[in-house]
């Protein structure tokens, strides 16, 4: 008796060493090809500031993908065809659960229309699509003038929206009265207000603004490369206000 006893606890151990095995392996499987749901990502972005832009001059394309599922493989990829120039930006992502991914691509404005989409796609490592987005952008005519406020702002800016725009300004002062009254269009001044983390990395993404302005405790807040970044906009020929 004690020896069939022995035997079947012998055989019930290694049954249920196996059964474990298995189940872990499948377990690791399963996690293995787990894929995030569409639910579970998210994506954020802007082209140009506050959506504004010039189409002759480049502005950045910052994008924030978030994922809260399972581990992400793939890319994301924005699909500017229909662009000058047209073009597919793309860049392999890897983002963990819980984590987030930044981007900054970089294109002039859209070939027609005065309002544009820009349509981001993220595909997963097989090449199915996993999520699209389409954030509205907003092109602004060359005599307007674009005014980036770093840091909150002392007063509101749109109050600049109501006056003339600097450029009617110069060519008032170099004697074109009548090249102004055949304008259709009244250039304005748009401001917008930029969190110094969120600038471009490029200086050349600078280049839209007729003017970055920014109060001096700011400034003096800034990292070497923020303030390298600003300088270099000057040296491009772009017009600083430290206040």
């Amino acid at each position: 008796m004690n020896f069939f006893l022995k035997i079947f606890g012998r055989h019930s151990s290694l049954s249920f060493k196996i059964l474990i095995f298995a189940v872990s392996v499948f377990a690791l499987s399963a996690s293995a090809h787990a894929k995030p749901e569409s639910a579970d990502i998210s994506i954020t972005g802007v082209f140009g500031y506050d959506g504004y832009f010039k189409d002759d001059k480049p502005a950045p394309l910052k994008i924030r993908i978030s994922n809260s599922g399972e581990m992400f493989d793939g890319w994301v990829l924005a699909n500017l065809e229909s662009w000058i120039p047209s073009t597919y930006y793309t860049r392999p992502l890897r983002i963990p659960p819980g984590g987030s991914y930044d981007v900054e691509f970089a294109s002039f404005g859209c070939s027609y229309g005065n309002i544009c989409e820009v349509p981001i796609e993220l595909y997963l490592s097989d090449g199915s699509l996993l999520k699209t987005a389409v954030f509205p952008s907003y092109r602004l005519m060359n005599l307007d003038s674009l005014v980036l406020h770093i840091g909150n702002p002392p007063s509101d800016l749109w109050s600049l929206f109501n006056g003339l725009s600097p450029g009617i300004l110069s060519l008032i002062r170099t004697g074109f009265e009548t090249n102004l009254q055949a304008l259709d269009y009244v250039p304005k001044i748009f401001p917008v207000v930029v969190d110094k983390n969120d600038l471009p990395q490029n200086p050349i993404l600078l280049d839209p603004a007729s003017l970055v302005a920014v109060g001096l405790h700011d400034y003096l807040d800034f990292t070497p490369e923020m303030k390298d970044l600003i300088l270099a906009y000057v040296r491009h020929g772009g017009n600083l206000l430290i206040y």
